[in-house]
């Protein structure tokens, strides 16, 4: 969802985002009125299936107000939030929320205020020594927040379905859409998949990932070196594991991969043991899951681009997709033929 489950959002325009506003005004409950207000500014709106985000504007503060259609959504962000901004993650901050059952009539809908938060959008090719720690402190901070089950936050969801039946149905999509591999091959990826991917099914925890890391989520503070993550629509509990190895493709390969080491051995200290001595185990399973599963999401945003008739944008997403099985395939075959460390697989997997 937007920031953190903790919510956040992106900067409007080239990257800036606005200003927070006084705690202090936000004491007043009529806060969702003056938002909502005819007055108000609205710089940005977006709508999903189970929440409506806005970034808005009046008397000189700027806000994110969240509307969802069922008060335990709002209470379950404004929890979230709090217990992130506890544990030292940078992301926003909880301001004011009406979760109440009456409130879908009153105000058509359940709304929560969250800070707007001041930075840039994080620049890959500027990345440094500095960002990297805080980008895998922040992430792994992130990471440290557990529930029972897997699941998205805000969404219903398959409500028996567990993270093994997920991550199989992800894959199986993944290489269900690819002409690159015969059947043989994609039969054996299966294999692999399984046998490596038994450990899943002892899980009684999971981590809270952001869901759709990318650059673009990542603001650079203003006035220090420090990350700042925002937008979590996408929200979920998965294993950390899948979300730590999407982002060292995402953002350590090439002129970045330098900084691969120095990221894992950062995030590695202050991540929760379990997420460390799994990654241990089975790095190289969640190299080639997490893989396969970004290859899914790319048919996924090929599919809404061409909805919006955006044919160029939707073309670009099949050569990823090619890109991002190419690497599951090839990191599999590495860890066979000998390959044991991330670092081993992923220059043999990221040519």
């Amino acid at each position: 969802m937007a920031q953190g489950v903790a919510v956040g959002v992106a900067g409007v325009g080239e990257g800036e985002a606005g200003v927070n506003s006084p705690s202090g005004s936000l004491t007043d409950s009529s806060i969702i009125a003056r938002l909502l207000d005819e007055e108000a500014e609205v710089i940005h709106r977006t709508k999903r299936l189970f929440f409506e985000k806005r970034i808005v504007s009046v008397s000189d503060e700027t806000h994110v107000l969240y509307r969802f259609p069922v008060p335990w959504f709002a209470r379950r962000l404004a929890s979230l939030l709090r217990e992130a901004e506890s544990r030292g993650i940078p992301m926003q901050r909880h301001r004011f929320a009406r979760a109440r059952w009456r409130d879908l009539i009153r105000q058509r809908g359940c709304w929560l205020v969250a800070s707007y938060e001041v930075g840039a959008i994080l620049q890959p090719s500027r990345l440094n020594a500095e960002l990297v720690s805080s980008f895998a402190v922040s992430l792994a901070r992130l990471h440290s927040i557990k529930a029972g089950k897997p699941g998205a936050l805000f969404a219903y969801g398959r409500p028996f379905e567990s993270l093994v039946g997920k991550v199989d149905r992800d894959v199986r999509a993944a290489l269900e859409c690819t002409d690159v591999h015969d059947v043989a091959a994609r039969q054996e990826m299966l294999g692999w998949l399984h046998e490596h991917g038994l450990f899943l099914r002892r899980l009684n925890s999971f981590h809270l990932i952001h869901g759709d890391l990318l650059a673009k989520n990542i603001l650079v503070r203003d006035d220090s070196p420090e990350i700042c993550l925002i937008d979590y629509e996408l929200a979920a509990f998965d294993h950390a594991g899948f979300e730590l190895a999407a982002a060292l493709f995402r953002f350590f390969g090439g002129r970045n991969a330098k900084y691969r080491s120095e990221f894992l051995e950062r995030y590695l200290s202050e991540c929760a043991v379990d997420i460390s001595e799994d990654w241990a185990a089975h790095s190289h399973y969640f190299l080639v899951s997490s893989a396969l599963r970004m290859a899914r999401t790319r048919v996924r945003r090929r599919k809404a681009l061409l909805g919006r008739g955006e044919h160029e944008a939707a073309e670009v997403q099949v050569g990823r997709f090619n890109r991002y099985v190419a690497t599951a395939f090839a990191l599999m075959k590495a860890y066979d033929g000998g390959a044991r460390s991330p670092e081993e697989l992923l220059a043999a997997g990221m040519r």
